[in-house]
């Protein structure tokens, strides 16, 4: 949601290009370049022309067509108040980013809606989570996850659930879910992978839900099972119904009661 592409909104030559390459960073309010747009001179001896006589109402109609031309408020004031012509009129920059596509040079010819360049805010970022089919209902919008990243382990931060993509991956049979992160610092980086542990209103090692660690419960062609001590050394296998995993546990819905001792690795 933080990109934006630059267009031309004038008519005219490229000069004075303070942009060069892709990854400048590019402030608000920054001067982009200066443009010489012909038809902006003439209407700028308009406006001096009506300001001279003193004609209020052509005064607005020449400022409306000079904004509507591309010339930014703050220089058709500064016109005003100088009685002066901006011959080469600078273009200043709207919002802030990275410029991550360039198209212009110096020397180069306008038209209006000509793309200029894109500009991409890194100061949020989406995290795209691959979920399990299964899993997918317990993922409700405005959820939080905790994400760490190998590529900057500084940076672990609190993600929110923004969006619940409405289809499955046929060969994974997983489902996107896409996290909203704060970046203030720029570390995080596109096309980075991180590891995310969603927090559940109801924790699977709360005192209420009958769990085991994670690496206990083995899986093979039967199904889940554990290995359940039974005593002076003899050692059994016991299929179980397991629900969710998180934080090392999996809860067991069947197969287990309170109190029993099964070989935790």
């Amino acid at each position: 949601r933080l990109r934006t592409s630059v267009a031309s909104r004038l008519e005219g030559w490229v000069d004075g290009l303070t942009v060069r390459a892709e990854g400048d960073i590019v402030r608000r309010g920054q001067r982009l370049y200066t443009i010489y747009a012909p038809d902006l001179i003439s209407a700028q001896k308009d406006l001096l022309m009506s300001l001279s006589i003193g004609n209020e109402r052509r005064i607005a109609s020449v400022k409306q067509r000079l904004k509507s031309r591309g010339m930014q408020d703050s220089l058709i004031d500064r016109v005003i108040e100088t009685r002066e012509l901006i011959e080469r009129v600078p273009v200043y920059a709207e919002s802030a980013g990275t410029v991550t596509e360039m198209n212009v040079r110096d020397g180069d010819y306008l038209k209006p809606g000509t793309p200029l360049m894109t500009l991409q805010s890194y100061d949020q970022v989406w995290v795209i989570a691959s979920v399990p089919e299964s899993d997918l209902p317990k993922i409700e919008l405005g959820m939080q996850a905790n994400l760490s990243f190998d590529s900057a382990p500084n940076s672990t931060g609190l993600g929110t659930v923004d969006y619940i993509y409405p289809t499955l991956e046929a060969r994974t049979r997983t489902a996107d879910v896409r996290l909203t992160l704060d970046n203030p610092d720029g570390v995080l980086r596109p096309g980075a992978y991180a590891d995310i542990a969603f927090i559940l209103q109801d924790p699977v090692a709360s005192d209420a839900t009958l769990s085991v660690p994670t690496q206990a419960v083995l899986r093979d062609s039967r199904g889940s099972h554990v290995i359940l001590a039974a005593g002076e050394g003899r050692f059994i296998s016991r299929n179980v119904s397991v629900g969710r995993s998180e934080a090392g546990r999996t809860e067991i819905l069947a197969g287990l009661t309170e109190g029993e001792t099964i070989v935790s690795s």
